[in-house]
């Protein structure tokens, strides 16, 4: 018998932790909304960060701040699923930041050329600059 394949822990890898999808509402005022993100953003969370994206569009905040600093990976799809929150809040005369991104989820962004993602999140009290054509 191969010694990997018996009992003993000794030959075998530690598989890699998987920590579940978790939002955690930080602070909330009467216009800004502090979200703090835990686990990966991807296909399989989908189906549980779908409501979120909704109920967060529909909430009365126009500012949104999400804390990214617990998110361990995010692929395609979660990609698309932030996007779409950053729209959806924006078309409502809102803003989005993303901020507090890990070192992992920081490259998979550039990667990926989604600036609007790695902009820095501005406060609820900043105005958003005003682009005037020349």
């Amino acid at each position: 018998m191969h010694p990997a394949s018996q009992g003993s822990a000794a030959g075998r890898s530690a598989a890699p932790r998987v920590v579940p999808f978790r939002t955690v509402i930080t602070r909330s005022d009467a216009r800004c909304l502090h979200v703090a993100l835990h686990g990966r953003i991807d296909y399989a969370t989908l189906p549980r960060l779908r409501p979120m994206v909704r109920d967060l569009a529909d909430s009365q905040h126009r500012c949104l701040r999400i804390d990214l600093s617990g998110v361990d990976f995010v692929d395609s799809c979660g990609i698309g699923l932030l996007l779409t929150l950053q729209t959806l809040i924006a078309d409502r005369g809102g803003r989005v930041g993303f901020e507090n991104h890990t070192p992992r989820v920081r490259r998979i962004l550039k990667r990926s050329g989604v600036a609007a993602l790695l902009a820095p999140a501005l406060g609820c009290s900043e105005r958003a600059p005003v682009l005037r054509a020349a």
